[in-house]
């Protein structure tokens, strides 16, 4: 793109939007923030400050901001973000809403938890309404939402969030599936910042079961083919849960005992990845 079209060029800016973005899942938060704000100057410069692609580039700063912990440059970002997305797209847009669910975010992570819980408690059924009770943003507010509500010590309306939220997802995908694993596990982690440690136990060894199944399914179908000993690497977030929990309870053996056995996945998991980059160059 840049060889063919000019650093300029919106397809270009595009592509290099979403290289941005890249790094930013893979955690390269440097590189992310390289890549995307030279990204949004440019195309406040080709395209106006509040051009779609403009605000777009900004926020994917914004999320990356959050994502890194740099939560004061996010919401310097957000709070005129979302004045903009306002004027162009209209408060209840979905652009805005996204936009609104950032600063939530960094007001959260700057510990302004009652700030943020007046946002969130407007913004989760605008989100609702716009994005559906399954979209990955929609799931992602309500999860924020139950976290401001422990951090208020509203537990009992946290937990019926998480619960309704597990249910809906479990009806739509099975309830051993990842999806519906992933958010029970998240309930775990949030039911351990409420202290209620013996519930969140609960809820991993039920995770850990599930796992399990799926990987003793994913083994059947032949998903791991000649790499059967990766296959237990569906169970590792479940373990290292529980085995954290152990730490918590002063059972160091038995946590040390899963944590060298994940460990000595992992690196089998790296050795062979790298051995297959090394296959691809060659």
């Amino acid at each position: 793109y840049l060889h063919f079209l000019g650093q300029s060029n919106l397809d270009t800016l595009h592509a290099m939007l979403q290289l941005g973005m890249l790094y930013r899942e893979r955690n390269e938060f440097v590189l992310s923030e390289q890549v995307l704000a030279n990204t949004l100057y440019k195309l406040s410069d080709s395209q106006g400050e509040d051009a779609p692609p403009t605000l777009q580039a900004a926020l994917q700063l914004t999320l990356l901001y959050n994502k890194a912990g740099q939560f004061e440059d996010a919401l310097d970002i957000g709070e005129e973000l979302v004045e903009a997305l306002e004027d162009n797209f209209g408060a209840e847009a979905g652009e805005t809403l996204l936009g609104v669910l950032a600063c939530a975010d960094a007001l959260v992570g700057l510990g302004e938890v009652e700030n943020a819980g007046e946002i969130l408690e407007e913004l989760l059924p605008a989100m609702e309404q716009v994005f559906g009770g399954l979209h990955e943003e929609m799931l992602k507010t309500e999860l924020l939402w139950a976290t401001v509500l422990v951090d208020m010590e509203s537990v009992d309306e946290a937990m019926d969030i998480m619960q309704n939220r597990v249910d809906r997802i479990a009806s739509e995908y099975g309830t051993v599936s990842i999806e519906t694993i992933e958010a029970l596990e998240e309930w775990a982690e949030l039911t351990i910042d409420a202290e209620d440690i013996e519930t969140a136990t609960e809820m991993y060894e039920q995770t850990l079961e599930w796992r399990t199944e799926l990987m003793n399914r994913s083994l059947q179908n032949g998903d791991f083919d000649g790499e059967e000993e990766f296959a237990e690497s569906i169970l590792s977030p479940a373990l290292l849960q529980l085995a954290n929990i152990s730490m918590e309870n002063g059972e160091y053996n038995e946590a040390l005992k899963v944590f060298e056995k994940v460990l000595r996945l992992e690196e089998k998991i790296d050795l062979q990845d790298a051995r297959e980059d090394g296959d691809e160059e060659n």
